[in-house]
Parts: C-alpha cells; sequence; structure tokens
C-alpha cells in the first residue's frame, strides 16, 4: 500500500509544491471537530466514544496509543472516517504517515541517511505498521553515536525488505523510551519482531555484530 497515494486520494492530505505535504482544509476541520468534541466529554466519555465508533479491538490499540492526547485521538477519528472500509493494519499505517505530515518533523541530525527520524511517542504506531524493525537512539555530541550511525549507513545502503528503520532522538523524550523500551541512554539499537524487542545493543560494538544482527533480523521468518 502506497500510504502517501492513498491519503491523498482519500483527501486526507494534499500536495504543496512537490516536496511538502499538508494537511486538506476539509481534513483540518474534521479533525477539529472530532478534537473540540472530545476535549468536552470526560476520559471514560471519550473511550465510550472511541470504542461506539471504531469497535472493542481497534479503541483498545488507539486509546493505548493516544493517551490522553485528544488532538491526535480527533485526528484518528477523523481518519477512520475517511477510511472505515479499510482494514485496520492498513489505517495504523495510514495513520503514521498521517502522524508524520501532521507534527514538527522529528530531529534528523543524527540518523542514518535510510532511517526515518520519528518522535519516541509515534515509535510504537510505526512499530504496529511493521512486523520488523530496527530502531536506533542517538544523542548529540555522542561519538558512541557518530560510530553507530556511520556503521549503519556502510552496512544499510538500500532498504531491508520487510524491515522498517526508525531513528529517534533519545533526549527529546526520554520517559517514553525508558518506560516503553526500557532505553536509558544511547546509542542503542533495537531489533523489533511483530513490536517486541527481540535483541538490544547498547554503546558502540564491532561493525560485525550489527551486521550479523541485521542480517538475522532480515533472514526471520514470522508466522
Amino acid at each position: 500500500m502506497d500510504v502517501t497515494e492513498v491519503l491523498i486520494r482519500r483527501n486526507v492530505i494534499v500536495d504543496g509544491d512537490g516536496a511538502e505535504f499538508g494537511l486538506s482544509d476539509e481534513f483540518s476541520a474534521a479533525v477539529d471537530a472530532e478534537t473540540e468534541h472530545l476535549a468536552s466529554n470526560t476520559e471514560t466519555e471519550r473511550a465510550d466514544l472511541v470504542r461506539a465508533r471504531c469497535g472493542v479491538e481497534e479503541s483498545s490499540i488507539v486509546l493505548d496509543r493516544c493517551g490522553d492526547d485528544t488532538e491526535r485521538l480527533g485526528r484518528y477519528l477523523a481518519l477512520y472516517e475517511q477510511t472505515a472500509d479499510i482494514p485496520l493494519e492498513d489505517r495504523l499505517g495510514l495513520f503514521v504517515g498521517l502522524e508524520a505530515v501532521a507534527r514538527d518533523p522529528a530531529p534528523d541530525s543524527g540518523a542514518p541517511e535510510l532511517f526515518l527520524p520519528v518522535h519516541a511517542d509515534q515509535l510504537a504506531f510505526y512499530l504496529s505498521s511493521v512486523r520488523k524493525a530496527v530502531v536506533y537512539v542517538w544523542r548529540d555530541d555522542c561519538p558512541p553515536c557518530e560510530t553507530v550511525r556511520s556503521d549503519l549507513d556502510t552496512l544499510v545502503t538500500d532498504p531491508i525488505a520487510s524491515v522498517g528503520l526508525f531513528a529517534v532522538y533519545g533526549p527529546g523524550d526520554p520517559e517514553t523510551l525508558a518506560d516503553q523500551y526500557d532505553v536509558r541512554g544511547g546509542p542503542t539499537l533495537l531489533f523489533v519482531v511483530d513490536g517486541k524487542v527481540d535483541i538490544r545493543l547498547q554503546g558502540a560494538q564491532y561493525t560485525d555484530i550489527v551486521e550479523k544482527e541485521l542480517s538475522h533480523l532480515a533472514d526471520t521468518e514470522l508466522a
């Protein structure tokens, strides 16, 4: 599924000048209306509203990921109205793309070239859109981080089939990284399968160790 193409076709985003995307006026108005309605309800009432709209399984995922962020939840409900006919897994993937457009870009100065910079609190959604992923957590003024980034740029010169590649600026949201992924510094590499950390490498490692884990993840067969 081409996420950008679907979001444009559903009039969720518009192509500005060929390089930048933004929310369509109609979708922005829908988000504002959903957010205002959610904000006027209690947390329990919001949960009931989402459950009634999306069903038990989807609402459980969405409420867990969005927490008490009513604007983010409003974006999801507005997206749901535009994409209710497509499978849940695909809609979660679309929301990942929508979030990338709707929010300020994540820091990218320390990200390897082929790794998508994401905010820490977006990572769960990004991981839910793929079954296998590599997450690189980096810091500023960090020589070991530069070593790991250089290794990743050398080892990952093309996208890896069926593997998401994400980079997270650790100091941007250390609480989320610690609470959800047990990451308490950088550089850290997480090799993730079905949303769970399978292998964790902390600090700079020998290049052949990183290469071995990349190959192992790429070759991992999923049920």
